[in-house]
């Protein structure tokens, strides 16, 4: 009976110890964490960098732009002595380039913009002042512009009314919106549309009142001359000085990249 109880209190102390020694050992040289527990964890992405306030900014746009203009030209001849201003229809379409540039405060944008196209009645191009207004919608910005400036429009051929070599000048008054994406801080890639109000002639002419009502009001007053000769000469020079005149509408849809800073 003492040999069993001292068999029984000897494994136990041999256990005891046993559970000792592995502790210590854990203790002085810790179990290294298994490399299945980090598997299911995914890292974080860098995230990017944050916009800051932007000052100045530059872009250059293309696309396709399409202008349709009323012209006035001269009908009837001298001879049958019924020469007078009647008003033809033209339009074209083709690729547009632009360039722009200003400065920014707060929501608004104020700047100038460049845009020349190809058309198929010839080279059509326009120098605006612009102004804008932007909402900031993280890195999307919807934006409106309004703008105005001065037009021209050449032609080689007859594109136009049938009127040889024309070139005239005048106004356009435009407004536009579209939609930029910030990629970056200062990088941004967008679609705008915009639509313009015309109105040209040749130099000399009054482009603050309406060409038509202009050339109509002397024809008039070459009704009431009484020597039909001068009649129709002086409706002639009239007809002349009137033909080449136009009003009309321009639109384009476009691609913009632009700078910020």
């Amino acid at each position: 009976m003492y040999t069993k109880a001292a068999v029984l209190v000897g494994s136990h102390v041999l256990a005891i110890a046993m559970l000792a020694g592995t502790a210590s050992a854990e203790t002085r040289w810790p179990v290294a964490a298994r490399p299945d527990a980090d598997r299911g964890k995914v890292a974080k992405p860098a995230p990017r960098p944050a916009r800051t306030s932007e000052i100045v900014y530059g872009n250059v746009e293309g696309g396709y732009e399409n202008l349709s203009i009323s012209t006035m030209t001269a009908a009837g001849s001298l001879a049958t002595g019924d020469i007078h201003p009647v008003s033809v229809g033209t339009s074209g379409g083709g690729a547009f380039y632009g360039v722009g540039a200003g400065v920014r405060l707060a929501f608004l944008t104020l700047g100038g913009r460049v845009r020349g196209a190809s058309l198929g009645i010839g080279s059509f191009s326009t120098i605006d002042g612009e102004l804008g207004a932007r909402v900031s919608l993280n890195r999307v910005e919807p934006y409106f512009t309004f703008g105005a400036g001065y037009a021209k429009l050449a032609t080689t051929g007859s594109q136009v009314a049938g009127i040889p070599d024309l070139d005239i000048h005048g106004w356009n008054a435009r407004t536009g919106l579209g939609v930029d994406y910030y990629a970056d801080k200062n990088f941004s890639v967008g679609v705008n549309f915009t639509g313009d109000v015309l109105v040209m002639a040749r130099p000399g002419i009054d482009l603050s009142t309406s060409p038509e009502t202009q050339a109509k009001s002397r024809v008039s007053a070459c009704e009431a001359m009484t020597d039909p000769s001068q009649q129709a000469q002086c409706a002639a020079s009239v007809a002349h000085d009137a033909e080449g005149t136009s009003t009309g509408f321009a639109a384009s849809l476009g691609v913009v990249m632009g700078l910020h800073f």
